[in-house]
């Protein structure tokens, strides 16, 4: 995958706290955190769009019990490639329709340098 040439899309590490309930604490936690993770894909958030299939588990720390709650909090370190456009970057695209409110176009970044 070539990001270098798209100034608007790249990699990001960061963290999270991600919170199973006392009926998630099973055999299969790590999926289960991998599916919570996995729900931020698609979407819009502060960084920019997440893109999917993109999202990878780097570090679980011990979950910290909250009692109060029932819950147990467990802190997630994970990468993943945020598109987020600036004024002025310039995006290749294909124009394909044209309405009162603007242009409809499809192009940009889509993880295999398939352009328009």
């Amino acid at each position: 995958m070539d990001m270098d040439r798209y100034n608007y899309v790249y990699k990001m590490m960061t963290h999270q706290k991600i919170f199973l309930h006392a009926n998630e604490l099973n055999g299969n936690m790590e999926m289960t955190i991998a599916k919570k993770l996995k729900d931020l894909e698609g979407k819009c958030l502060s960084v920019g769009y997440i893109l999917r299939d993109s999202i990878q588990m780097m570090e679980r720390k011990i979950g910290i019990i909250n009692s109060d709650r029932g819950k147990v909090n467990f802190d997630i370190s994970f990468q993943m490639i945020v598109i987020n456009p600036k004024i002025n970057n310039l995006i290749p695209c294909k124009i394909v329709e044209l309405k009162k409110i603007g242009y409809m176009a499809y192009g940009g970044y889509d993880g295999e340098n398939n352009h328009p």
